[in-house]
């Protein structure tokens, strides 16, 4: 028997992919530089590189406790996802 349970939300692998995703097509700067890594072409390189542009804004946070919590959730964010339903 398989207990493990998949779930989703709002169509998206979880809360955290929909959320950024939510924010990245609210904020035109974000917005702006993920559909430049669209046209690009390679999936997994464009997430990659869309996941390392997001870590290296924290990096420039001072604010620790907001750090750790947003590494946390950008963790979680399934990259791939996010740049093919772009």
């Amino acid at each position: 028997m398989n207990d493990k349970v998949v779930s989703t939300y709002n169509g998206w692998k979880n809360r955290e992919t929909w959320l950024v995703n939510v924010w990245l097509n609210n904020d035109e700067i974000s917005f702006n530089y993920l559909i430049a890594r669209l046209r690009e072409g390679n999936s997994l390189k464009q997430a990659k590189e869309v996941n390392q542009y997001f870590n290296e804004l924290l990096e420039d946070t001072s604010i620790t406790l907001w750090k750790d919590l947003m590494f946390e959730v950008l963790s979680k964010v399934d990259w791939v996802e996010l740049v093919i339903s772009q």
